[in-house]
């Protein structure tokens, strides 16, 4: 994250942006911000509003998201991007439900005769 490469915390973005540290961490959390606030931080991160929002990916960046990609197979792929565009609440369900795959079955399929 752009604050820890800066040495700050959430404490000192909260008094740049005139606001509690609260509202910094639900920032991070939800991905939400006004307009007003995020023009705000970006001048406080140095970064254009294009790269706080992460629409604008720098060439080693997008190369290095290439190369990574390249390292996993199809289905991976599909479900990283798939990933990405669902909301942070979405996010959070799908990482709830891969972290219990491991000890159970996501779906247990019914047998004809099952008193389910």
């Amino acid at each position: 994250m752009r604050l820890k490469a800066l040495q700050k915390g959430q404490s000192w973005l909260a008094e740049k942006a005139g606001v509690s540290v609260n509202a910094v961490s639900k920032w991070t959390i939800s991905g939400k911000i006004s307009r007003e606030k995020a023009v705000i931080v970006a001048e406080a991160l140095g970064l254009t509003m294009d790269q706080l929002f992460g629409r604008d990916m720098v060439p080693a960046a997008e190369e290095a998201m290439d190369t990574a990609l390249e390292r996993v197979n199809e289905k991976e792929a599909e479900l990283l991007q798939l990933f990405r565009r669902c909301s942070v609440d979405g996010q959070n369900m799908i990482l709830a439900a891969a972290r219990v795959a491991p000890r159970q079955a996501l779906f247990t399929p019914l047998r004809i005769g099952d008193k389910s």
